[in-house]
Parts: structure tokens; C-alpha cells; sequence
């Protein structure tokens, strides 16, 4: 396994851009409750329609074409700067559904609420696409050529390792609280998913 997927430390050509492999672990428990089987469950919770929850999910995929779009900010702005931005507003529409989990125990199910989740995960996948503009040829950029392979195949290990324990966690959750802290466990899980990923991400080089 290690010879398969090298660790940053054993590779010494890896191991300066070790934040970016971090990143991609922690942003996996984000996106996996975000815009994942939590964001749909939370949702039916709040009473949503079939059309809402088909939107929700969808929006990841209907607001690629922005990543498109987005890259006439990286000759302005540079790589680093459209990525942190995008990740960073992000972020803030998490909040959305960390108050929706507080205030629905509280006040019952309101009709808004769900209008409001549907929304944030809106604006989360917008930002998110703003973003993803960046990524791919941040990295291409910085990374060494005979380094890409790796760094990208242990990308995608610790990634998927990530969205495992995000899932077992969320199961976990499920099965041992009722649905509103569980709800709010997850997207506190998800909230520091994303300022640990962002954090890794000012890590890493910029680039011409």
C-alpha cells in the first residue's frame, strides 16, 4: 500500500505540497454532507418536494458550466486568490442549515426553512464552482511533472478515505441521536471540514 499510495513524508518530492493533500481530505467531509446524503435527508426532513430535493442535489452538476465562466478571474486575480475566495464564501452558507438544525427542534417546521436550504446549497455550489476553476491548474502549474501522477493518485486515496469516514460517521450519528443534533453534529463536521481545508489550501505556493 505504501508503495501504491506514498505518503508526503517518504516522498521528499511530495512533501511541499503536503497542505494540498490535507485539503483534500478535509474537503471531502465537507462536500459529502453539504451537497451529499445529509444535505438530502435534511431536506425531506424540512418537508421538501421531490422538485427541491432534485434541484438541491443537482445544483453541483447545473453550475459546472460557471467553472468555465470563472476562469477569466485567474489572469486578474491568479490562482490562489479565485480559489481561496470560492472556498471561502463557500463556507459561509453552511451556516444556513447550522441554524436550520437549531431553530427547527425549536420552532417546529416552518415553511421558509426549507426555501433557505435549498438556497444555501445554491449559493455553496456557485462559490464552490467559482473556486474549482482554480484547482486543477494551480496544481498542475506547482507540482513537478515527474510528481503528478502521485500526487494526484494520493489525492483521490486519502479523498475517498475522507468520504468513508464521513458516511460512517454520519450512520453513526443517525443511529445514536435524533435527527436535529445529528443534522447539527454533521454540519459542525462539515463547517470545520471547510475552514481545515481552506487553511491548507493558504498553504500552498501561488503561481504565474
Amino acid at each position: 500500500m505504501a508503495a501504491l499510495f506514498p505518503s508526503p513524508q517518504s516522498d521528499p518530492q511530495l512533501y511541499p505540497f503536503r497542505s494540498g493533500l490535507t485539503f483534500g481530505f478535509f474537503n471531502a467531509l465537507t462536500w459529502q454532507i453539504g451537497i451529499g446524503t445529509p444535505m438530502v435527508l435534511f431536506a425531506e426532513q424540512l418537508g421538501a418536494t421531490t422538485t427541491q430535493v432534485g434541484l438541491a442535489y443537482s445544483f453541483v452538476f447545473l453550475l459546472t458550466p460557471i467553472q468555465i465562466v470563472s476562469t477569466a478571474l485567474l489572469p486578474r486575480y491568479g490562482f490562489k486568490r479565485v480559489m481561496l475566495g470560492g472556498w471561502g464564501a463557500r463556507s459561509l452558507f453552511l451556516a444556513v442549515p447550522l441554524v436550520l438544525s437549531i431553530l427547527a427542534p425549536w420552532w417546529g417546521v416552518q415553511g421558509w426553512m426549507v426555501h433557505a436550504l435549498v438556497w444555501s446549497v445554491f449559493f455553496f455550489c456557485l462559490f464552490r464552482s467559482i473556486g474549482s476553476a482554480a484547482i486543477n491548474p494551480w496544481l498542475y502549474t506547482i507540482i513537478p511533472a515527474e510528481a503528478r501522477g502521485r500526487y494526484f493518485g494520493t489525492d483521490q486515496f486519502l479523498s475517498g478515505i475522507g468520504g468513508v469516514l464521513t458516511l460512517l460517521c454520519c450512520a453513526g450519528l443517525f443511529a445514536l441521536l435524533p435527527v436535529y443534533p445529528a443534522l447539527l453534529a454533521q454540519y459542525l463536521i462539515a463547517f470545520l471540514g471547510s475552514t481545515l481545508s481552506y487553511h491548507a489550501l493558504k498553504q500552498l505556493p501561488d503561481a504565474p
